[in-house]
C-alpha cells in the first residue's frame, strides 16, 4: 500500500500470550531487554517514518489472560485510534487488519468503509497459549471473520477452517502470502564481511529462533559439518549448538539489509515440529528463499506441498532433511535457480494488491 502512494496508519497490535509463556526459558537478560523494548515503544506510542507512514502502539494493561483486564483493554485501545484519527485527521480508504485484536466496534464505526482481513496464521491455534485465551481468541477471530467484508487465508487449510466458522463463505479468499520480489532479487548488495569467509556450502536460516524450530535437524546439519547460519533472535534455549564451531548465529537484522546477509546462503531450511499453527500456515520466508534462488529444504507443510512441490525437497525427520540437503544441493543449477526467482516474481506483492485495490475503487 505504501508503495503505492497511500498514506498508511500501521497499528502495532496488543500481543495475545502472556509475558510468562512469551519468554519461554530466555536469560533474564534477554527477558528485561525484551521488557524495556516494549515500553519504550509504547511509550512512543507514535512514530512518525514520514509523511506518508506512521506507526501507532497502543498502551494497554499487560495482563491478557484476565477476560476484565481484555476488554478494557479493547476499549483503550479504541478510544487511543479514534483519538489518533482525529488529532491526525485520517479519512480511512480501507481497514486492513491481520491479528486477533477485537477492532470491529473501532470499525464499524466508520460507515461504508471496507474491512478486509488477512488471515496469515490462526491464532487460536498457535502454541502456547491457555485453554481459557484459546477460547476467547476463538470468540474473537470468529467475530472478525463475519464482520470483516473480505477474508484472506494464507493457505487452504486456515481458508477451510475460517469458512466452517463464517456465515458467507463466499468472502472467504486463499491468499498465500507474497513477497517484495526486487527487494531479495536485486543487481547490487551489501558485503558482509563475517559471511563472506565462512566455508561453503552454508546452509541458512532467518527468522526467529523458538522451542518451535527443530534443533534436531539443526544438530544433524552440524554433525555432518556443514557451516549453518542462523539468523534472528534466540528466543529459545539453542545452548546445544554452542559447541559447533560450524553454526554461527546472529542476531536478527533490519530487514532493509537482510537480502545482503541471506545472499550468502546455498540452501534455505523449513525447520519447524509438527504442530497445528505449521499444519496451517504458508511461511513468507518460503519465497523470500526463492527469490533469492535458493533450494529449499523443508518439513512438511499441506500449503506448500500443494504450490511447490516441484521447486521444495520435504523431509520428515531430521536423517532425511539431512538427505533432501545434500540431495539439493547436488541438483542445484542455474536453471532451476532462474526457476525459482520467476516463481517468487510471479507473488510479488504489487500483483496481489490489485485485490485490495479493487475494493478501494469500487467505492
Amino acid at each position: 500500500m505504501y508503495k503505492k502512494n497511500y498514506p498508511v496508519l500501521w497499528i502495532n497490535p496488543m500481543p495475545h500470550r502472556s509475558l510468562k509463556l512469551s519468554i519461554g526459558n530466555l536469560s533474564k537478560n534477554k527477558i528485561g531487554k525484551r521488557v524495556l523494548a516494549k515500553i519504550k515503544q509504547h511509550l512512543l506510542m507514535l512514530r512518525i517514518v514520514n509523511d506518508r507512514f506512521l506507526v501507532l502502539s497502543p498502551i494497554y494493561i499487560p495482563l491478557i489472560d484476565n477476560r476484565w483486564i481484555v476488554k478494557l483493554n479493547s476499549r483503550l485501545i479504541f478510544l487511543q485510534i479514534k483519538f489518533m484519527m482525529m488529532i491526525l485527521r485520517i479519512k480511512p480508504l480501507v481497514f486492513i487488519t491481520a491479528t486477533a485484536n477485537d477492532v470491529s466496534k473501532l470499525i464499524s464505526s466508520f460507515e461504508k468503509i471496507p474491512w478486509v482481513h488477512n488471515a496469515g496464521d490462526l491464532f487460536h491455534d498457535l502454541r502456547n497459549i491457555t485453554h481459557e485465551s484459546r477460547t476467547r481468541i476463538y470468540e474473537i477471530e470468529k467475530r472478525i471473520f463475519n464482520s470483516a467484508d473480505v477474508v484472506l487465508a494464507a493457505s487452504n487449510k486456515i481458508a477451510m477452517k475460517i469458512e466452517s466458522m463464517v456465515n458467507d463463505k463466499e468472502k472467504v479468499i486463499t491468499f498465500p502470502h507474497g513477497v517484495d520480489f526486487n527487494h531479495f532479487c536485486k543487481d547490487f548488495y551489501h558485503e558482509i564481511p563475517l559471511l563472506q569467509d565462512l566455508p561453503k556450502p552454508i546452509i541458512g536460516y532467518f527468522g526467529s529462533l523458538t522451542g518451535a524450530n527443530d534443533q534436531d535437524i539443526l544438530v544433524e546439519i552440524a554433525e555432518e559439518g556443514f557451516t549453518l547460519v542462523l539468523i534472528g533472535d534466540q528466543l529459545y534455549d539453542y545452548s546445544r549448538l554452542y559447541q559447533y564451531r560450524n553454526v554461527h548465529f546472529f542476531p536478527a537484522v533490519d530487514y532493509r539489509v537482510l537480502p545482503d546477509y541471506a545472499r550468502y546462503f546455498d540452501l534455505g531450511i523449513l525447520n519447524w515440529k509438527k504442530a497445528e499453527w505449521i499444519e496451517n500456515c504458508n511461511p513468507k520466508k518460503t519465497y523470500e528463499y526463492l527469490a533469492l534462488g535458493l533450494p529449499i529444504v523443508s518439513v512438511p507443510i499441506p500449503q506448500l506441498q500443494s504450490e511447490l512441490e516441484d521447486l521444495i525437497y520435504f523431509a520428515s525427520n531430521p536423517k532425511d532433511f539431512l538427505s533432501q540437503i545434500r540431495k539439493a544441493l547436488e541438483e542445484n543449477s542455474p536453471i532451476l535457480i532462474q526457476r525459482r526467482k520467476l516463481r517468487a516474481q510471479s507473488v510479488d506483492w504489487s500483483l496481489k494488491l490489485r485485490v485490495i485495490e479493487e475494493l478501494i475503487n469500487a467505492r
